[in-house]
């Protein structure tokens, strides 16, 4: 379907570059009145290609208002009989050649649009599939958009709970501009690995930010987060550059439970909450 739009587009291409060269090749280029209505005959394709069939037609509208009004003034005074007028039968070709380029660019506007909405769908459509942060491995905040929503969903019908941790690594552009982007990768890789081998196969991992990591814990109740934090905090206080030098490195936490009693909780308040939380609790 989509080579066939793109076909029926090129055809109508082509039909309307043939109607304005047979137009200009047709006009007398020593007539001001006619090279101006080839002018004007442009302006009209690129107005309807930026606003649509009706919009064309409306600045069509006005164009043979103000041609109409010139042609009669000049067939009704003597004192522009020198003038090289514009004749009615001219006039009229420029009317009906002015309609059919408005309904064929307003139809190649319109197929344009529709191939660029497909094309903003089908990368929105791929940003959902592409799911995976490539320097730590965890799933992109897109991802976890769709998780979180999905247990939101699941705890308001079904009951049950989650927990959700963030965890921001202090002084981030400090390591950045210290050590450079390749230790910056080779720390994220780092902490990818081992966040994965501290915590269960089931948790889901999420990068949010350059800085930010999400865990998204099934059936863990807030009571039981202090030992996974603690767990997270040995493993992840140290870490060894790729010159063989350790350095120490600190992090700030927020985390919250969902569960059946908390009523209709939107994701956006939920991150938000977590968002504001996290300058408060040094792990």
């Amino acid at each position: 379907m989509q080579n066939i739009n793109k076909t029926i587009l090129l055809i109508q291409l082509l039909c309307l570059v043939c109607i304005q060269t047979i137009f200009i090749y047709t006009i007398d280029t020593n007539n001001t009145e006619q090279l101006l209505l080839a002018v004007l005959l442009i302006l009209v394709v690129a107005v309807t290609l930026f606003t649509g069939t009706l919009g064309g037609l409306v600045f069509s509208l006005f164009i043979i208002f103000c041609a109409g009004t010139i042609l009669l003034f000049q067939l009704s005074t003597a004192l522009i009989g020198s003038w090289q007028t514009i004749t009615a039968n001219q006039f009229f070709q420029f009317g009906i050649i002015l309609i059919v380029t408005i309904l064929l660019t307003g139809s190649i506007q319109e197929k344009i649009t529709g191939l660029i909405r497909k094309n903003v769908k089908l990368q929105n459509d791929l940003l959902q599939f592409v799911s995976i942060d490539v320097d730590t491995s965890f799933d992109t905040a897109k991802r976890m958009e769709v998780e979180v929503k999905r247990e939101l969903s699941r705890i308001s019908r079904h009951g049950g709970r989650f927990t959700i941790l963030l965890i921001q690594i202090d002084y981030f552009e400090e390591f950045q501009q210290a050590y450079g982007q390749k230790e910056v990768q080779h720390l994220l890789k780092s902490i990818g690995s081992r966040v994965n081998s501290l915590v269960r196969m089931t948790d889901r991992k999420f990068r949010l930010d350059n800085n930010i990591f999400a865990l998204l814990l099934i059936e863990t109740k807030k009571t039981s987060i202090e030992i996974i934090i603690d767990n997270l905090s040995n493993g992840l206080q140290e870490h060894e550059l790729l010159s063989g030098k350790k350095v120490t490195l600190t992090f700030h936490i927020s985390f919250e439970e969902c569960n059946s009693d908390m009523g209709n909780i939107d994701y956006d308040t939920l991150m938000a909450n977590l968002k504001s939380e996290i300058v408060f609790y040094a792990m």
